[in-house]
């Protein structure tokens, strides 16, 4: 789940470094970001390789994609609180479809 949720965080962090403008790419944290979001998503082919490789495909790649849904979503309301606006019939609406 941790593999599945940073990729959440650090390809979202590295497209609001770049999305600044400027000379974000002379900083080394921007770099140290996208190398964090290039290894998380290359550990989520690794963890549902692995997945794959034990169990059964009608299995796995459901479980799979949903986690990447919630834990995305959790992901987001938590570190980029994307929840601040909105308001409680959309909120009941979120905790529904998830």
């Amino acid at each position: 789940g941790g593999t599945i949720g940073g990729q959440y965080f650090f390809l979202k962090g590295a497209m609001m470094i770049v999305g600044i403008g400027g000379n974000v790419f002379k900083l080394p944290g921007t770099y140290v970001v996208i190398l964090a979001a290039v290894a998380s998503a290359g550990g989520g082919v690794i963890v549902l390789n692995s997945g794959l490789k034990r169990y059964d495909a009608l299995y796995i790649a459901p479980m799979y994609q949903s986690f990447l849904v919630v834990f995305g979503a959790i992901s987001g309301a938590v570190f980029f609180r994307e929840l601040e606006g909105l308001s409680k019939i959309q909120l009941v609406g979120l905790v529904v479809s998830l």
